[in-house]
């Protein structure tokens, strides 16, 4: 959750915070991401599929069966947690799993070689790894939530978000049968 220099002053000042813990909506992952398809697309997709406000303010927690998370790089969980902003979400949650760890622990191998003088001492040390996935973050059984969403990954193709708003998503394969001339584009948009 991010704080603005307000909300952190305030709580430098007091300790505390007015912020309510939002409304949670689970989605559910399945099938794996087909070639070609990424991290942004899964995101512009739910950003279309559901798209009247489904999870306004909500907080998101995405869950999947193994096979499915494991289809999902770090690098495509880091660009969907990122977008459920453009989703109307405050944020977005993935599991702390197995491919999390191989990621958390080549991260911290590459500080120490590259950093050998702070070693053990950057953002990723050994201790603070083994402790997070020793002690991960995990819903409690029989949690409630506000909202379930479910995504079958093997579905999707790449996508297209827009005009004017990622909640405008089109597959690339629908738009191309349309054969629609292109007179501008934006290269340098964030979605």
């Amino acid at each position: 959750v991010a704080m603005v220099r307000t909300d952190a002053a305030c709580i430098w000042a007091t300790g505390r915070t007015w912020w309510q813990i939002p409304p949670v909506a689970r989605v559910t992952l399945t099938g794996v991401l087909p070639p070609g398809v990424t991290g942004k697309d899964v995101i512009i997709a739910l950003c279309g599929l559901f798209n009247r406000d489904d999870v306004l303010n909500h907080a998101i927690e995405f869950v999947g069966p193994e096979e499915t998370m494991r289809s999902i790089p770090i690098d495509y969980r880091l660009t969907m947690a990122n977008m459920t902003t453009e989703w109307g979400a405050l944020t977005g949650l993935f599991p702390i799993d197995s491919v999390l760890a191989v990621w958390l622990r080549d991260k911290t191998v590459a500080w120490d070689l590259e950093n050998p003088e702070s070693a053990g001492h950057g953002r990723f040390r050994h201790a603070r790894v083994d402790e997070l996935l020793q002690n991960p973050l995990a819903s409690d059984p029989g949690a409630k939530y506000a909202k379930s969403i479910y995504l079958d990954l093997s579905t999707l193709s790449p996508y297209v978000a827009g005009p004017n708003s990622v909640k405008v998503a089109t597959p690339l394969h629908d738009l191309e049968v349309q054969r629609i001339a292109l007179d501008k584009a934006y290269l340098v948009s964030c979605t």
